[in-house]
Order: C-alpha cells, then structure tokens, then sequence
C-alpha cells in the first residue's frame, strides 16, 4: 500500500518474447478478488487471468531506435510491450500500424501495406533486402487489419512482423540521421585543419 492508501500487488512473470523476468503490478479496487503472498499456482493464474496487469516493471519499449518522430516511437512502443506481453494480435496491428504511419510521414498514403512497403522501397528509403523479407512474412496481418479476428496469431508470426517494424524503423529513420552526423563531424574536423593550416601560415 502506497502512501495515498492505494494497495497494489505484484508478481513476476515469464516474458514471452524472451523468457526473461520481468515483475508486473496492478491497482486493486473494491470488487477485485483477493490476491495474497500465498496463493497456490492455480490460484496465482486465475487471479492475474481475471484483473490483468496495469504495468511492467522495470518499463521496456523495446530497443532504442534514434530520431524517430513521437506518434511513430509510441506506436513502435505499443507493439514492442503487446508482443512482450504476450498479446500477439495486438503486436502485429501495432507493428502494422507503425509502418503505416512511417510511410505516411514520409508522403506514401496509397495502397495497402504491402504496396506502400514496396513504395519505401522505390523511394530508397529502405533495402531490397528489407522488402524481400516483407514479402516473405505473408499476409502481415492483412485479415486482421480488415476485421477478421478470426485469424490466429502465433508467437513466431508476432515476432517476424515487430522485427520487420524494427528494421524499416531503423533504416528510414536512424541510420540516415547517423550517416549524417558521422558526415557533419567529418566536416567540421576538415573545417577546423583548415583553418588550423591556415593560423600556422599566417604566423
């Protein structure tokens, strides 16, 4: 219980991504069932399978990934925590939902995800290499994305689509930014020799 007299629980948990450790918590209010240090597995299960977790402890949006504008990070943070959380439909619609919205940043509104991924392409905003990988993850949610929840999402289709997230997020955002401070400190140290060359002439 906080200082507020909010009583919240705790429990670790198995990440379904990676197998790691991480603590959830939640908030109890009246009407919740009764959640104590010792509780059988069963009971722990059907708890946590009633309530859900309100958060993660410590937080993880996923890797950090440079220069991404803020509506895209959020996004990219929403599938990273739904994959990690185990909610794999959720993380492929999020996965989806980021790449549209880069495409759209960048003036690709046309098409569906597939189109628009091989307009990045033509664009040179991402690699072949990038493109072929997106053909190779079939459909990437496209059933879902039109209403059909009937479509089951497994771990390993969840993770493919994220990481495809991951790589175009990286190749149209961070590496051009990177690319281009290394260019910006290369000039400015010739710029400086320069003028360097320059002072030692004039003395």
């Amino acid at each position: 219980m906080d200082e507020s007299g909010q009583e919240t629980v705790q429990s670790a948990f198995a990440c379904a991504a990676c197998g790691l450790i991480s603590l959830g918590a939640t908030d109890l209010i009246p009407g919740m069932p009764a959640y104590g240090s010792k509780v059988s597995e069963s009971m722990a299960e059907h708890f946590w399978g009633q309530v859900g977790v309100d958060r993660w402890l410590p937080g993880n949006t996923g890797p950090m990934i440079q220069n991404l504008p803020p509506a895209v990070e959020i996004a990219s943070a929403d599938a990273y925590r739904s994959y990690k959380a185990g909610i794999y439909t959720a993380a492929v619609l999020m996965a989806r939902t980021t790449i549209e919205a880069t495409a759209k940043d960048h003036k690709i509104t046309g098409g569906n995800l597939v189109e628009k991924i091989k307009k990045m392409l033509e664009e040179g905003l991402i690699l072949e290499s990038t493109k072929r990988a997106a053909d190779a993850i079939r459909h990437l949610g496209n059933d879902m994305a039109h209403g059909d929840l009937s479509v089951s999402v497994g771990q390993d289709m969840a993770r493919d689509v994220v990481e495809l997230m991951q790589l175009i997020l990286r190749e149209v955002y961070e590496l051009p930014y990177l690319a281009e401070r290394l260019q910006k400190r290369a000039d400015e140290r010739s710029v400086a020799a320069v003028q360097a060359a320059a002072s030692s002439v004039e003395s």
